[in-house]
């Protein structure tokens, strides 16, 4: 993904990977040469292909390829009408084409933390802000350098903390990019822990003949070169579900665990203040994450009556 990153400033990465019809594309077919004649022969053979990125910047001629042009000629080659593809939105291009408003960041640390807990609330920001797990700067003044287009970083080590770009965020991204970056830095091992995240995978194996479950897994295969036992494979395949099939039972019960975590750490579910499609972000990032950093030592200790337990058949994750 760092050619998105280094190719935008602000731009958005459409869930999952799509079939994207080869008349959305403006490009004319081309004269294959001798090595997307090979590569079109390997993909006929073996049927692995690695998505292509695409872009849309909203130009009336359809999108573009940001990066795999060598795999979109093979599949001209091969008369392909689909191609599978991750699909990026430039938005300030997008922006421009429709006459709208300029980028509006949040603009200072204070801002922005009213920004999150407005949507948060109190008893999550001022936890992360306590563990020294969140931090508000202007990126003017990163001494260590992240990307140029980035928005945020979560930078491990002794004190491991998502720092958040007030000059580089608006108030309507800041809330999503935060549920990112703590999604990559828990991982959802270590959200969920070892013998939940263990039944995690073993349900998702149980399940995978049910049709939605079926496509996401077929999807994954497709798509990458990874063996459908390896833990990756199906923590892909969680992903690829949490961003496509909100409403399957398994998703819903992924989120609830997730809640359950913060509920532990940070003495808050987020409720219903938070929308499920955050934590459905949050929970992709973390299934894709190679389970990096450090959870509080601890759980934080609060004086909390027990959360309600609703009727119902057993969960899932216990």
């Amino acid at each position: 993904m760092g050619s998105i990153r280094s190719s935008f400033e602000n731009y958005e990465v459409l869930p999952g990977v799509r079939k994207v019809p080869r008349s959305a594309f403006s490009a004319p077919p081309a004269k294959p040469s001798a090595r997307v004649l090979k590569l079109a022969e390997e993909i006929q053979s073996n049927g692995e292909l690695n998505p292509l990125i695409v872009v849309d910047d909203g130009h009336p001629d359809g999108l573009y390829v940001l990066e795999g042009a060598h795999r979109f000629d093979a599949l001209d080659a091969l008369g392909k009408k689909e191609f599978p593809a991750i699909v990026v939105r430039d938005l300030d291009t997008l922006l421009e084409r429709k006459g709208g408003e300029a980028f509006k960041p949040v603009g200072s640390a204070e801002a922005m933390e009213g920004v999150l807990r407005a949507k948060f609330g109190d008893k999550l920001i001022q936890g992360l802000l306590d563990q020294g797990l969140l931090n508000m700067i202007a990126k003017a003044d990163d001494v260590r350098e992240a990307p140029p287009t980035a928005k945020a970083v979560f930078r491990e080590g002794p004190r491991p903390g998502a720092t958040m770009f007030f000059d580089k965020l608006t108030a309507e991204e800041a809330p999503g990019v935060l549920m990112h970056e703590l999604g990559e830095h828990f991982g959802i091992r270590r959200l969920l822990g070892d013998d939940r995240y263990r039944v995690m995978l073993g349900e998702l194996r149980d399940i995978r003949n049910e049709p939605a479950v079926r496509e996401a897994w077929d999807t994954v295969k497709r798509n990458y070169k990874l063996d459908e036992e390896d833990p990756n494979f199906l923590r892909e395949v969680a992903a690829h579900l949490v961003e496509t099939q909100p409403d399957l039972p398994f998703v819903r019960r992924l989120v609830n665990e997730i809640r359950a975590y913060f509920y532990q750490h940070f003495g808050t579910t987020m409720g219903n203040r938070v929308d499920a499609s955050l934590i459905r972000g949050l929970a992709a990032s973390a299934l894709r994450s190679a389970a990096k950093g450090e959870l509080t030592r601890r759980p934080m200790r609060f004086d909390r009556t027990p959360i309600p337990q609703r009727p119902g058949p057993r969960p899932m994750l216990q």
